[in-house]
């Protein structure tokens, strides 16, 4: 299925962009979040969330368990509100594609290997997912049914999911013991690369060219995160190449730093980032690459959203809509980490250093 190139006015994107005005004033600032780090009473913590515009996702104490599927809740309302106002639909299926993702991937994950169901919200519950097991061959062990979508059928968000399902499926039919012990680590390198090659196609489409200097980096940066986390656990390498770094992300780059330390990435990494954030994120000693991996990629994800700052300053368009979404992202991210780690009582110093930029 091929997405199509938008023929929009940038006047047509006058009325969304007054609205996305308005919701971008009630992002939360630094303020707020240093606010709640500095609250040590668990009551005190949740009556600050009551306060504030969450007061609707949290209505008891005891909800505020169930937090990330309300606060993924809330994401994907106010980008579906925001995809309605819309003449282009492109920009929010980028953010809501993660969630669709994440979804099929824990569903998979419950089907091939008995792992405990991970929350399911947003995709199985959703009518367009029929078309993904509809007529068409079933994975092994599964009700799931994978195939290429006739052309009519289906919105462009699912071509990702399908595909991963196709390239799932072929992977299922191989040597049955690798995916014995790998099953969870196959999932997710097929599935990925399925999501970014997906995007990397959609940087074709966009019109918008913040978006698509933020998407093709957006890319770039994980890869880089998921090789990170991988060779630094001692993952199979073989696996990497043979169901990660395949089709767009099948890169002399990425090939040649899996065959080096770690440590040896800097001047590879300094050709497509800042020597100064590289030289934050790669230390000369293998042990400190490990033991602040986190640090490094909350690092990344701060460059990319500098990337997209710049459209607060444009009046109305796809880069005013495209900048607030990057924005309510990190809020979210920086939620869930405060309202994760106050349940398990982590060190507020902790949370603080994994905390992610605001937008405002």
């Amino acid at each position: 299925m091929k997405l199509k190139k938008s023929t929009h006015n940038i006047h047509d994107w006058c009325f969304v962009s007054g609205r996305v005005n308005a919701l971008e004033s009630s992002l939360f600032t630094c303020q707020f979040f240093e606010k709640l780090l500095d609250i040590n009473s668990f009551d005190d913590f949740f009556r600050q969330l009551l306060k504030s515009k969450l007061k609707d996702c949290f209505t008891t104490q005891d909800n505020i368990h169930d937090y990330e599927r309300l606060i993924d809740a809330y994401f994907c309302g106010n980008v579906n509100e925001i995809k309605a106002l819309s003449p282009d639909t492109k920009i929010c299926d980028f953010f809501l594609l993660k969630y669709k993702l994440q979804d099929l991937k824990n569903y998979l994950k419950h089907k091939l290997s008995g792992a405990p169901q991970g929350p399911v919200a947003f995709v199985l519950t959703s009518p367009d997912i029929e078309y993904l097991w509809k007529e068409m061959e079933e994975i092994p062990g599964t009700r799931i049914k994978a195939g290429f979508f006739p052309p009519e059928h289906g919105p462009d968000i699912l071509e990702a999911l399908q595909n991963g399902l196709k390239s799932l499926k072929v992977v299922l039919n191989k040597d049955k013991d690798v995916l014995k012990n790998n099953i969870m680590f196959i999932i997710d390198l097929v599935m990925d690369n399925a999501y970014l090659c997906y995007i990397e196609k959609m940087c074709e489409y966009f019109s918008v060219e913040y978006a698509k200097t933020y998407l093709k980096m957006f890319i770039f940066i994980n890869v880089i995160k998921s090789l990170l986390r991988a060779m630094s656990a001692g993952c199979n390498i073989e696996l990497l190449k043979e169901h990660y770094l395949q089709g767009y992300l099948y890169n002399a780059c990425f090939l040649d730093l899996i065959n080096l330390p770690i440590k040896e990435w800097k001047e590879k990494l300094k050709k497509d980032l800042p020597a100064e954030l590289v030289d934050c994120i790669i230390s000369d000693k293998v042990e400190e690459n490990i033991n602040d991996m986190a640090r490094g990629e909350i690092q990344l994800d701060n460059y990319l959203l500098d990337i997209v700052k710049q459209t607060k300053h444009i009046a109305f368009g796809p880069e005013r809509v495209f900048g607030y979404l990057c924005g309510l992202d990190s809020e979210i991210y920086n939620l869930k980490l405060l309202i994760g780690g106050r349940i398990n009582k982590i060190d507020s110093q902790l949370l603080r250093e994994r905390m992610r930029n605001t937008y405002v």
